[in-house]
């Protein structure tokens, strides 16, 4: 029996009763897990394991009060729901975890600070998925969590779109997403990669922000502006997102204009107003759709006030 066999917990298993017929040990890699899986979940060492590369959880930053609840429930009352995993393609010794990348890693920090001879196991859910019904899972997984930065989601459709999916289209209708929302959130991901290595904390940038910042990027009257703005801020080392997308903003932004006002929330911009003799005029960018109404309609009113409204 080999010391896999003895980790994964199948030291009552014969398989060369069971599958004599498997010759190659991939094969009969893939064999021990689906019959131990023919049970239903089941526990195995987290060495045994790896993290689904379709999973973008950034599991080095994980440190916030959910997660730490986390390693206290699991520490407290065990793990109550399996992680989903499937075998990994190219090596069916181990398994990929593609739903329960905090599990997993809470279970991994519990075992070093242990340091016992009676390690925790993960308790997974062994299932036969191809990628697209992977993305799936992870998307139904994170898509209401509300420590899932736009980072973080950004590199999750950035690795399906062209990999599983041809097109950003055919990844939202699958996912049942809004397509100009998968596009602006892609936007983090094509920031200039000299831009991404002043900002500090990535998972503070927003689509919005991203997404606005392309746009004028692409613009040939402002590009080099805007590179040459990128090269200057280098010079001070890692900055907040905030300062980084602000200083940017300014370099091209119009003149100030007493009679025009800019409709900001949390400080990234989703349209402007102007007032003439004929009434105000009330712009919104494409962005603006992603807002929640009440929020814009209180920036809305701040902009009213920037130009003279009581």
């Amino acid at each position: 029996m080999s010391e896999q066999d003895s980790i994964a917990g199948l030291t009552d298993v014969n398989y060369e009763d069971i599958v004599p017929s498997v010759a190659d040990e991939k094969s009969r890699a893939r064999a021990r897990w689906k019959i131990l899986s023919k049970g239903g979940p089941f526990s195995v060492s987290p060495d045994l394991c790896n993290i689904w590369p379709g999973n973008t959880r950034d599991v080095q930053a994980l440190g916030s009060g959910s997660f730490l609840d986390l390693m206290d429930s699991l520490k407290s009352v065990g793990q109550k729901v399996p992680a989903i995993a499937r075998i990994a393609p190219d090596a069916p010794d181990r398994l990929e975890i593609i739903a329960g990348a905090c599990r997993l890693t809470a279970i991994r920090q519990i075992n070093e600070t242990r340091g016992d001879d009676d390690p925790m196991q993960i308790l997974v859910d062994l299932r036969d998925l191809d990628d697209a019904a992977a993305i799936k899972i992870v998307d139904a997984e994170n898509r209401g969590r509300s420590d899932m930065s736009q980072y973080e989601k950004a590199l999750f459709y950035d690795r399906a779109i062209p990999g599983t999916y041809p097109t950003e289209a055919a990844f939202a209708e699958a996912l049942g997403l809004n397509k100009s929302t998968v596009n602006r959130t892609l936007a983090i991901t094509r920031l200039p990669p000299a831009m991404m290595g002043i900002i500090k904390d990535r998972h503070a940038i927003s689509a919005a922000q991203a997404s606005s910042f392309m746009r004028d990027w692409n613009m040939p009257e402002f590009h080099d502006t805007l590179s040459d703005t990128i090269d200057a801020l280098s010079a001070n080392g890692p900055q907040s997102a905030a300062t980084v997308f602000k200083a940017l903003e300014a370099v091209i932004a119009p003149p100030a204009d007493a009679n025009s006002a800019e409709i900001v929330i949390d400080g990234t911009t989703f349209g402007s107003l102007q007032h003439s003799k004929s009434g105000v005029t009330i712009k919104l960018l494409p962005t603006a759709d992603s807002v929640m109404v009440k929020p814009l309609i209180i920036a809305i009113g701040h902009a009213l006030k920037q130009i003279g409204f009581k």
